[in-house]
């Protein structure tokens, strides 16, 4: 299976059991398609009305506990592997505050484009976040189905969306 990837950071991406490609975006503008694809599974579809409510409520949930600054609830929203990447609460929030300040201190998120797989186990969201400061950071939630609960096995983002060309004319 090929994969890309998008040419942005990308914090704590955990494996969901199987490999995930995630296609570029044709210009910075442009929303990023994802696609949950493995060799198992042959036919992803767009997340149900159910799902994707669920998840936002989710990923919602863990942004207000960021806002909050309560990690501990924050932590709880993660799959169970990517808890392990974070000794405590207090590890997760340094990590998230020194390098995602957009997502520990939110003001809103907006939705996108969603793809999920076939069994239903893993979705996968697209997400613009708008931290206090204004600044604006897109991303894809890599949400997994853990106990008849959604969970944040990882997100692949969080780089400020560019509002204006990079070359000077």
């Amino acid at each position: 299976m090929k994969k890309t990837t998008f040419g942005i950071l990308m914090f704590a991406v955990v494996s969901c059991g199987a490999p995930v490609a995630f296609a570029a975006p044709a210009s910075p503008h442009e929303s990023p398609v994802t696609r949950v694809q493995d060799d198992n599974q042959k036919k992803p579809h767009s997340a149900s009305v159910k799902e994707r409510t669920a998840v936002g409520k989710i990923i919602r949930a863990q942004l207000d506990a960021f806002a909050r600054d309560d990690y501990k609830t924050a932590i709880t929203y993660q799959s169970a592997a990517l808890k392990k990447n974070f000794a405590t609460p207090e590890a997760f929030r340094r990590m998230m505050k020194s390098t995602y300040p957009q997502f520990a201190r939110y003001k809103s998120v907006t939705f996108g484009r969603d793809m999920a797989n076939a069994e239903g186990t893993r979705l996968e969201i697209l997400a613009t976040v708008v931290g206090k400061d204004g600044v604006k950071v897109a991303c894809v939630y890599q949400m997994t189905l853990e106990n008849k609960a959604w969970r944040v096995g990882g997100v692949a983002g969080g780089a400020q969306l560019r509002t204006k060309p990079s070359i000077e004319v």
